[in-house]
């Protein structure tokens, strides 16, 4: 994972935390209490918005910057990275995202498809 998506994913996560602590249920005694004194509960709606918001922000970013340092690295002009850049689509940003769902779900079909 590169530094600057570490980063990316830090700020997510800070401006839509993932999980909201809340306090367990009535409890036998307070040893238990003690131990178990904060519960993470997932927050669906901040984990929906982060998807959506790395997918379409992040992943067009992602694929910009991508297209740019490897012309960078292919010693390319300005014009021509430029040129790169004004033609990326959006089915190059969200065909990662497409195909990595496929992938997964026919993997999980797979494995757990009748024996």
């Amino acid at each position: 994972m590169s530094p600057m998506t570490f980063l990316w994913l830090e700020g997510l996560e800070s401006a839509l935390p993932g999980h909201t602590s809340e306090e367990p249920a009535a409890t036998k005694s307070t040893t238990e209490k003690a131990d178990k004194s904060k519960q993470k509960k997932l927050n669906v709606k901040n984990t929906v918005a982060k998807v959506v918001i790395d997918q379409v922000v992040g992943g067009a970013w992602a694929t910009v910057l991508f297209s740019l340092t490897m012309g960078l690295l292919r010693g390319q002009e300005y014009d021509v990275l430029m040129d790169q850049i004004r033609k990326v689509r959006i089915s190059d940003i969200t065909h990662g995202l497409v195909g990595t769902l496929l992938a997964d779900l026919r993997w999980f079909n797979r494995i757990s498809g009748p024996s």
